[in-house]
């Protein structure tokens, strides 16, 4: 074979060497695996795409901060409509539910105004559990025309990863109980 690819004895001796030297790299590599294993980055990788964060983090990706305000800036727009069947759908189910919230009695849960409002967002923190991503939000609601701040508010926002979310007015204390870890 070696006479058909017209391969000179040193060349023979060449290959030879490196073949020698891989499978010599090959045997040692798979020693230290043996006595000092490694870990293996894509296993981790894969077994902990279901484990969750169990505190919440400062959110620092721009991406993920302008996705939850345009959610609130939608919720804010409804409110500005005074389309407050939408309002109660992106509501939390759970605070509807607790609440008995109606188009009727709905003032009583959601700052309403008659002036044009927008949402200016300052802090976000974020949990993700099971691919559900939990926001608490620290903001003012503004005067859509003239940018006087008529409210400090609280909020706490979900996303659940299939381009659904939720909205949920909140108290300081559950939103300081969260920043303060």
């Amino acid at each position: 074979m070696a006479s058909k690819l017209n391969i000179s004895q040193q060349e023979k001796k060449v290959l030879s060497y490196w073949g020698i030297g891989a499978i010599a790299l090959i045997v040692i590599v798979v020693i230290i695996n043996i006595f000092f294993p490694m870990k293996n980055a894509l296993s981790d990788l894969f077994n902990n795409k279901d484990k969750s964060d169990t505190k919440y983090s400062i959110v620092d990706d721009f991406s993920r901060y302008s996705t939850v305000s345009a959610a609130i800036e939608k919720y804010y727009s409804f409110i500005n409509m005074k389309d407050y069947d939408s309002v109660i759908k992106i509501l939390e189910i759970d605070y509807v539910d607790s609440n008995n919230i109606t188009k009727d009695n709905i003032n009583k849960y959601v700052f309403i105004s008659s002036d044009l409002l927008s949402f200016q967002p300052n802090k976000m923190y974020q949990k993700t559990v099971k691919g559900v991503m939990t926001f608490y939000v620290d903001g003012v609601v503004k005067n859509q025309a003239t940018g006087e701040e008529l409210k400090k508010e609280y909020l706490k926002v979900v996303l659940d990863g299939k381009f659904h979310f939720s909205v949920r007015p909140i108290v300081e204390s559950d939103y300081n109980e969260v920043a303060n870890g």
